[in-house]
């Protein structure tokens, strides 16, 4: 699961959306934290409701927002969709499809495939940085990059 860097509780912004059709509402955290976040942009998890609790099945390394619910489906669940960027990569948008236990860790490796402009439901904007002052932990602000054409 994804740790705090820093001795504060990390910031995130949160969505709802059934993912896997069962009539009950994942839980997705974008960890927008300044030491939670690098050049290839900040951590997302995935946790699924099982009785009272949750269950992690997605501990998204890195990727940037527009984040997105998309309407192909892996397993039964909706595959995600994230923009990477940074850290030397090419710029464009990842397709996370679930195995039957999680999504893939790493949005820039497969099973990741690339999106191509498919149909979703973005739950989380561009402008999520502008809603507070997040900077670096070490290297200074954060700047989202332009979304991948």
């Amino acid at each position: 699961m994804l740790a705090a860097k820093s001795p504060k509780v990390p910031e995130f912004e949160e969505a709802f959306y059934d993912l896997d059709n069962d009539g009950r509402m994942e839980r997705i955290i974008y960890v927008i934290d300044s030491c939670n976040c690098g050049t290839g942009g900040c951590g997302l998890m995935v946790l699924t409701p099982i009785g009272d609790k949750f269950e992690l099945v997605g501990d998204i390394s890195l990727g940037w927002p527009p984040i997105e619910v998309l309407e192909t489906t892996h397993n039964g669940w909706h595959d995600l969709s994230v923009h990477i960027s940074g850290g030397g990569a090419m710029p464009h948008r990842a397709a996370l499809p679930f195995d039957g236990k999680g999504y893939p860790s790493n949005a820039s490796m497969p099973p990741a495939y690339p999106n191509n402009d498919q149909p979703g439901t973005t739950l989380f904007e561009t402008d999520i940085f502008n809603k507070r002052d997040v900077r670096f932990c070490v290297t200074g602000d954060i700047t989202p990059p332009a979304v991948a054409p």
